[in-house]
């Protein structure tokens, strides 16, 4: 076995957020380590986009 290939397997994979410009709109995919600023405008204002589960959409849980 590789040792670069066992050091690859060790480590967890990569999460994507996704965030929201504050200014444009725009839906930007940022993961650790990225600038943290809107891919389109420039603007540093981004909001985490909400994801909802399956049991929080229905009413009256």
């Amino acid at each position: 076995m590789d040792l670069q290939q066992s050091e690859t397997d060790d480590k967890q994979p990569e999460q994507l957020v996704i965030y929201v410009c504050g200014d444009c709109g725009q839906e930007n995919i940022l993961k650790r380590g990225d600038v943290f600023q809107c891919r389109d405008c420039g603007f540093r204002i981004l909001y985490k986009k909400r994801i909802l589960d399956k049991k929080e959409t229905r009413i009256g849980v």
